[in-house]
């Protein structure tokens, strides 16, 4: 049998139309899967860049408020507002009152013990309503607060699962593929 010998003839190629790949992605290049004048067809992976080396975020949540909290807040802050609503027209009738026994104890009509105890009355109702004016005050200041909280902390899971999902978008092996079919007449890997 005659079986023909390789032979080799040293020549050079020279690309018509050069072509580059590249990739949106930074980071390391993990892998090189072709070498000059290796065939390549559209579409093949040439090389894969991995992104690994960069931390993915981390935020801190702030503490966390339930929508129970802030839904028992609004009811106790709504009932305080009620309250004070009351004592107003309770307190108005009081001073009414008062000024009616000032008016009766002036012209000596009303025994003093009436006129002191429409005056003790119209005081002690003056003062509850400060009071419950003061605790609705702060019951709405401290349901601001946890509403502030809640959108904050809604702001700081939003901005973690964008990050996250930007991490793990960025911690994915990329790849480089061939744009055309062709040969590989060069390698410049940066």
């Amino acid at each position: 049998q005659h079986v023909p010998a390789p032979q080799t003839f040293p020549c050079r190629v020279v690309a018509r139309e050069t072509v580059a790949a590249s990739t949106t992605v930074s980071g390391a290049v993990d892998s090189v899967l072709v070498d000059v004048g290796t065939a390549v067809t559209d579409g093949q992976v040439m090389a894969g860049i991995g992104t690994a080396a960069r931390a993915s975020p981390a935020l801190a949540v702030t503490g966390s408020v339930s929508t129970a909290q802030i839904a028992g807040s609004r009811s106790e802050a709504a009932e305080l507002q009620a309250a004070v609503g009351r004592l107003r027209v309770k307190t108005t009738a009081a001073k009414a009152a008062f000024d009616k026994q000032d008016l009766l104890n002036r012209a000596g009509v009303t025994p003093r013990l009436v006129f002191e105890n429409a005056r003790a009355e119209r005081d002690r109702l003056a003062g509850e309503l400060a009071s419950a004016e003061e605790a609705s005050r702060l019951a709405d200041n401290a349901l601001a607060k946890l509403e502030d909280l809640r959108r904050e902390q809604e702001r700081q899971e939003l901005a973690l699962r964008r990050g996250v999902a930007a991490a793990a978008q960025q911690l994915a092996i990329a790849e480089v593929h061939a744009p055309v079919a062709g040969m590989v007449v060069e390698r410049n890997i940066a």
